[in-house]
């Protein structure tokens, strides 16, 4: 379980994140870096996650690195994200990196690639899997409900803290967790 507090704010659910890493290298921004703006909002009303320009940009370097060895060529831009063919992936979507959050009090927890990669167009049958964080350029950190997939979120606005249980749910994309 991870419990963070819940930060006020009139129109937002907002976190405070200390740091990230990509696979296993650490981003190494300052803590202000992710908790611009209104801070790290959780909207699960917003389909992907945005993070700020700065953040993006260094998360797509290390991203990039971290799959080097993948030789998953150029991406393809659709709507907007970036893709890579189901065929230059033959591991699935778990091949991609984990990323790991530090939030407040919480530590350091690991996310696995269905919490930031999908399947285009279909889960079933997908021909690409696209990176499901965008760049919000000088706007704040938005993490949508691609990040809180697979589990079961509570926001105790009385307790001021956020609750995020591991839970399967019966998703289909639940063989994607490993890695």
């Amino acid at each position: 379980t991870i419990s963070t507090p819940l930060y006020s704010h009139n129109k937002y659910y907002v976190v405070r994140i200390k740091g990230m890493k990509v696979g296993n290298t650490d981003l190494g921004l300052d803590a202000k870096t992710f908790n611009s703006g209104h801070g790290a909002i959780i909207d699960s009303g917003t389909s992907l996650s945005y993070f700020p320009r700065q953040a993006y940009q260094r998360m797509r370097t290390v991203f990039g690195q971290e799959t080097k060895a993948m030789n998953l060529g150029r991406a393809e831009r659709i709507d907007g994200a970036d893709c890579w063919r189901v065929s230059k992936v033959p591991g699935g979507i778990a091949s991609f990196p984990t990323y790991s959050v530090d939030f407040d009090e919480a530590g350091m927890t690991e996310f696995h690639p269905v919490h930031y990669m999908f399947n285009h167009p279909q889960v079933n049958s997908p021909t690409h899997y696209c990176y499901g964080i965008l760049d919000n350029g000088p706007a704040g950190l938005v993490l949508g409900s691609l990040f809180q997939r697979h589990f079961f979120m509570t926001i105790d606005r009385e307790a001021k803290r956020v609750y995020m249980v591991p839970d399967m749910c019966g998703d289909s994309g639940t063989d994607q967790m490993k890695g």
